[in-house]
């Protein structure tokens, strides 16, 4: 489970990546916003993973920070394109 949050979280790093670096090299577009956002979705469920992991370890997940972590990018994303 916890293979498949790190799997998770390194798409997401790659999707923001090439969202931020292409869109600075070519000009912000559509696809920028899309790749931003399947990066997001990457993100979301290499939280989510890593929730569960917690919850079955007994450990307490800091959902605080892992809201914090979700809404973050999506709110940058949202305030960057209007």
């Amino acid at each position: 489970m916890l293979a498949k949050a790190v799997i998770f979280m390194n798409l997401a790093l790659i999707f923001y990546t090439y969202a931020v670096f292409s869109g600075r090299r070519e000009g912000l577009h559509r696809k920028h916003l899309l790749v931003f956002g399947i990066g997001l979705f990457f993100d979301y469920l290499g939280t989510r993973q890593m929730n569960l992991f917690a919850m079955l370890t007994e450990k307490r997940p800091n959902g605080t920070t892992s809201q914090a972590s979700l809404h973050w990018p999506a709110w940058l994303s949202i305030s960057f394109w209007r």
